[in-house]
């Protein structure tokens, strides 16, 4: 045997050195090798791993750093304000809407971007009384699209009639600006400011409203497909456009009085706002579209300016503190240091979710007459007289006021409310199609109510002890009879309960929209909303003969008469007529039933105004 290497000590590194005499073996178990090369292998992998957590955490650490001294430096941004400015409301590009789509639907539907129409609404109450606000620029679109929908643009209006009333006594004026009108729905916007001007080279396409209807029986007949439909009563269009070939007696009359009657909304507050008479408003738009000057001429602008003038025009006003020019604060950013101030003073920075909203709104309502009879209330501009115990037009904000009664403050919860303060309001939306079940993924930004979801929802406020009233925002042309059904009976409960319950109606609440809304205790609107649509329908599509000129030849094997009640491949027999007949009146029966008990009327008298007609 040979002697054990003997150590070579050098200070304090030891080595040992192998003997010359030793000779290794060489190793021939190959599974003894492979495992130590699995070994070397996960090793080496755990080392890499370590590796990539440490650089991860690394990356991580400083990404939370960056984030958190950008968030803290947009704080800071967004408090830190000058003396004096112009607050700038730019709606190019923007749609207004009621609330703002999740992040995975902004990606997906592209388009204009989303502005919610309360975020408009406070940030205009807040400048009314912010001395800092020297002037107010809106820049509208010039398109054919708009803004948003009647209500939504009529909300703003009175929006920036309020800010012209609580600014007036400063001096700050009110501008609105666009390169053209190019669309009824902007001008008509326009207008509820101070003065309007547009580039000289513009248009002003304020031609009117117009409906057309594209009635596809024609194409139906080319291809076999016989609709069939059923419906309460005969005002109750929907299916038209399918089922005729042009207008029927009832859709010319519905759809004649809705344009006219949301056209004289827009030539009113025209005349009003730009003090000219309703006839020259008529002249003027059937003599759209105008140029500057034209328009001018006729009263409907103030002059011809381009983009950098009217900048130069707000940002070098006379009779103010400073002689710098004023700077241009976008109201979103302007918003935020609302928001931000208002959790700064209520100790609630690290809570997003729960920012104070002051009450001190008013807004431009109705009065009642001894007659009962409704009429548009006149004098100062942006006076709102509705009150707690009586209806009639108002803002989602004014709907808060009447739920609480103006008396304590009003909080805003994006779902549900989950505070131990005392007596909040909340605020649930509705908006979009109502369809039965849990509301599920993303559909490409289509808002939509489901019936589960929501009646969740309305049953955690009425066992939450802190919530005192509730303002349901709707916004949906209907849908689903069942479902609006279980909604309603969800609203019932709520004020069994001894909650408030106040339905604030957007654009359009009609059909099963109205359905659930006629539970509430009190219903506002604006002038411009859509609603009624008290009826049923239910269309069915016969493609047999599409199905045999395919060449397809469907046969049915059925256990019940009714098992192919719902199919396309056949009509329906007299017996299945008679049954979805049965069907539809009990329905319809139950929805008049119960609008005539939510809005204290008989079922006669219910029915009569029922009929499927469509309101504004």
């Amino acid at each position: 045997l040979s002697p054990p290497p003997s150590p070579i000590r050098c200070g304090s590194l030891v080595k040992r050195v192998a003997s010359p005499s030793k000779v290794e073996p060489k190793n021939t178990d190959y599974g003894m090798a492979s495992r130590e090369a699995a070994l070397r292998y996960l090793r080496s992998a755990r080392g890499l791993l370590r590796r990539a957590s440490t650089a991860v955490g690394t990356v991580v650490l400083t990404a939370g750093a960056g984030t958190a001294y950008v968030s803290h430096s947009a704080r800071k941004k967004a408090l830190k304000l000058p003396d004096e400015f112009v607050l700038e409301l730019d709606l190019q590009n923007v749609q207004l809407v009621e609330t703002e789509p999740n992040p995975f639907a902004r990606l997906t539907r592209g388009g204009a971007t989303p502005l919610e129409v309360r975020d408009v609404v406070k940030a205009l109450e807040e400048a009314g009384k912010d001395e800092r606000v020297a002037a107010l620029l809106a820049v509208l679109p010039d398109g054919m699209g708009g803004v948003g929908g009647m209500a939504q643009v009529q909300e703003v209006r009175s929006a920036v009639s309020r800010f012209r009333l609580h600014s007036c006594e400063r001096g700050a004026p009110c501008i609105a600006y666009a390169d053209a009108y190019g669309g009824m729905a902007s001008y008509y916007l326009s207008t509820a400011f101070q003065h309007v001007y547009m580039q000289p080279s513009g248009l002003v396409v304020a031609t009117g409203l117009a409906s057309q209807v594209p009635f596809v029986r024609g194409l139906l007949d080319k291809w076999k497909i016989v609709p069939i439909s059923h419906k309460r009563e005969e005002y109750k269009n929907a299916a038209d456009p399918v089922v005729e070939r042009g207008y029927s007696r009832s859709y010319r009359e519905a759809n004649s009085k809705l344009i006219q009657g949301l056209a004289e909304q827009m030539f009113e507050g025209i005349a009003l706002s730009r003090g000219l008479s309703l006839r020259a408003v008529r002249n003027a738009v059937d003599k759209a579209p105008l140029t500057a000057a034209e328009a001018e001429k006729c009263g409907l602008l103030d002059g011809g300016l381009y983009r950098d003038e009217i900048h130069r025009k707000v940002t070098e006003l006379p009779g103010r503190k400073t002689h710098a020019h004023l700077k241009r604060i976008p109201l979103k950013r302007y918003l935020a240091s609302i928001k931000m101030k208002e959790k700064l003073a209520k100790g609630k920075l690290a809570d997003a979710g729960k920012a104070a909203m002051e009450a001190d709104v008013s807004g431009q309502g109705v009065v009642e007459d001894e007659e009962g009879k409704a009429r548009e209330a006149k004098g100062a501009v942006g006076q709102w007289y509705s009150h707690w115990r009586q209806e009639g037009f108002g803002t989602w904000w004014e709907a808060v006021l009447m739920a609480w009664n103006g008396e304590r403050e009003a909080w805003e919860f994006p779902v549900l409310p989950h505070t131990e303060q005392p007596g909040t309001v909340a605020l649930v939306f509705a908006m979009g199609a109502i369809n039965q079940g849990k509301q599920g993924g993303s559909r490409g930004g289509r808002e939509s109510v489901h019936s589960v979801t929501l009646c969740k929802q309305l049953e955690a406020l009425r066992k939450d002890t802190a919530t005192k009233a509730v303002v349901l925002r709707v916004d949906s042309p209907g849908g689903s009879a069942t479902a609006s059904d279980s909604i309603h009976r969800e609203v019932m409960k709520l004020r069994e309960a001894g909650k408030v319950v106040v339905v604030s109606m957007g654009n359009v609440c009609a059909s099963g929209g109205y359905f659930i809304s006629c539970a509430a205790d009190k219903i506002v609107a604006q002038p411009g909303t859509l609603t009624g649509s008290i009826g049923v329908i239910m269309l069915k599509l016969n493609a047999a003969g599409f199905f045999e000129d395919l060449g397809i030849n469907i046969q049915t094997i059925k256990a019940g008469k009714n098992a192919d009640l719902l199919s396309a491949a056949n009509g329906y027999t007299s017996a299945q007529h008679k049954t979805v007949n049965h069907i539809i009146d009990g329905i319809y029966d139950d929805f008049v039933g119960k609008v005539a008990a939510g809005r204290g009327l008989s079922f006669s008298a219910a029915r009569k105004l029922a009929k499927g007609r469509v309101y504004t």
